[in-house]
């Protein structure tokens, strides 16, 4: 933990906090629309094809995930993180700041198409960076300014 706050720390804690947004436990659909289909068993001669084809390895790959939940002080720190662009860049003339800061942020989590994003925004990259740049310097001053705790 640094001393005090900065902009690379600011950052990374944006990026942490979209990392455990998607750890969270998410119902994707209503309680009664869940598949009732009974499991398929697969005799000898499936799991040999499979076992040929590298298909058996891929299925037990899928099924033994595992996904970890996010511990209360990490969803804390998530959303104290997530609040910070929508408190400290609130406003008409702040909007595009706060928007970057999220994007880029979430965009750097998931390693997505950033050139593509930014074609269906219609910016360019140097404006795009400017205004990411210039959010998280906000955020930091105001962090820095109204003296919160590091956590």
């Amino acid at each position: 933990m640094p001393d005090r706050w900065s902009l690379l720390f600011v950052m990374e804690r944006m990026e942490e906090a979209f990392r455990i947004l998607a750890r969270l436990p998410v119902a994707t659909r209503p309680r009664g629309y869940v598949n009732s289909m009974p499991f398929y068993l697969y005799d000898r001669g499936d799991l040999n094809a499979q076992i040929e084809t590298c298909e058996l390895e891929r299925m037990a790959h899928l099924r033994n995930r595992v996904r970890i939940p996010p511990s209360p002080a990490e969803i804390a720190r998530m959303e104290e993180a997530l609040h910070w662009p929508a408190a400290y860049l609130s406003g008409l003339e702040f909007h595009h700041l706060a928007r970057a800061v999220n994007l880029g942020s979430l965009w750097a989590t998931f390693d997505a198409n950033v050139d593509e994003g930014l074609r269906r925004l219609k910016i360019s990259r140097r404006s795009f960076a400017a205004r990411k740049l210039q959010g998280l310097r906000i955020i930091t001053s105001e962090l820095i300014r109204r003296r919160v705790p590091i956590r």
